[in-house]
């Protein structure tokens, strides 16, 4: 009675996990989840061409952001640019080892072949974020979420000098902490 009621407290504690993942994660999770070992590797190269489609996007808009010199514009989209470079090389090298584990004779190989999937599958979705992300940036024509401070100026003589700190009580405090 005791195992059952762990195993039904950790299933409820992993529920929410679950639903906490976005719909396109999910969707792009569930369409690997139904191909075969042999479908991986068109799945991976359709995926890596996906994200590479991406950050051409990505870099073309930071190029238009550029010459409008539109400052907080470009700052938001580097930084999407910098999270698009960063899970096409996360889907690389997760294809790369996706298909040693394929043709490998390990005995956990389609396992592991499947978790790599799922990171292409997870890079692919963040990609598409980050691709959507980048649209609102150049459309608001602000930072979006980020903020951008520009400070002009140098070290400034007049800094007030901070108070001094009182003296520090001295003696046992009127009443005790503990009555």
């Amino acid at each position: 009675m005791t195992v059952r009621m762990m195993w039904l407290g950790l299933g409820l504690l992993l529920v929410p996990m679950a639903f906490a993942q976005d719909d396109g994660m999910q969707t792009e999770l569930e369409r690997l989840s139904g191909l075969s070992l042999d479908e991986l590797i068109p799945y991976a190269e359709a995926a890596n061409l996906e994200i590479a489609d991406a950050v051409r996007e990505v870099e073309r808009m930071q190029d238009i952001a550029e010459r409008e010199s539109a400052g907080e514009v470009t700052a938001c989209v580097t930084s999407r640019l910098t999270t698009v470079r960063a899970l096409q090389q996360v889907a690389l090298g997760a294809t790369a080892e996706m298909a040693d584990h394929i043709e490998s004779q390990d005995p956990d190989g389609p396992t592991m072949a499947k978790h790599a999937a799922s990171r292409i599958a997870v890079a692919v979705s963040r990609s598409r974020q980050a691709v959507v992300q980048s649209q609102r940036c150049s459309a608001e024509g602000d930072g979006g979420d980020d903020t951008v401070v520009d400070v002009d100026g140098g070290a400034d003589d007049t800094i007030d000098e901070a108070p001094e700190d009182p003296e520090p009580p001295t003696g046992p405090p009127p009443v005790s902490p503990f009555l």
